[in-house]
């Protein structure tokens, strides 16, 4: 959840509206802590903070009122061994009330009055919403690009892992917007 608070939302209505009846979603996040105590998510808050516009860590108080705008109630925060903990939240609406709320929000972007900062996203010619603007250009990265777009081919969904700061979103943002030419319903 180091995202802006709109992206946050967004991204918390897409899970209410996939979301069956009775379960829960679950993110695994850092929770700042209240106080002057010492915290990894506080050394991390300054590195989110430079490097996406808009995203922070927050405190639990905090975190409870975006699922709130999403139509979800954080019903406990569990701490890990981990300086992240997993935040546990429940629908307060219909799943088909969710939906809509998310159709209403593709419908926002598609229109050309983005959800999300316009600094953050942009529309391509189609109208669909692609991924940020490149601002570096990726420099010896053709294998892991071939090698996730294989991937690609035989799954929804492709995780990319490594130690922080070597560039997986980048990697991501970069397939991305290869793979927006190849499916029409975005990425």
């Amino acid at each position: 959840m180091i995202w802006s608070d709109e992206a946050a939302v967004l991204v918390l209505r897409h899970c209410a509206a996939a979301l069956p009846r009775g379960r829960k979603v679950l993110v695994v996040a850092m929770v700042m802590p209240i106080g002057n105590d010492p915290s990894p998510a506080k050394n991390y808050d300054l590195l989110v903070l430079l490097a996406n516009e808009g995203g922070r860590i927050r405190i639990e108080d905090e975190i409870g009122a975006l699922c709130a705008a999403a139509g979800l109630r954080m019903t406990r925060v569990l701490p890990t061994t981990s300086p992240n903990s997993i935040i546990e939240a429940v629908l307060t609406w219909s799943r088909r009330a969710a939906g809509a709320r998310c159709r209403r929000t593709r419908a926002s972007v598609s229109s050309g009055r983005p959800h999300v900062p316009a600094a953050t996203r942009r529309a391509d010619i189609t109208g669909r919403q692609t991924c940020r603007p490149d601002r570096t250009r990726l420099i010896d990265r053709a294998d892991e690009v071939a090698r996730i777009r294989r991937l690609l081919v035989t799954s929804r969904l492709v995780t990319i892992t490594a130690v922080g700061g070597s560039g997986q979103t980048r990697l991501a943002v970069a397939i991305g917007e290869e793979e927006l030419h190849h499916r029409p319903d975005g990425v």
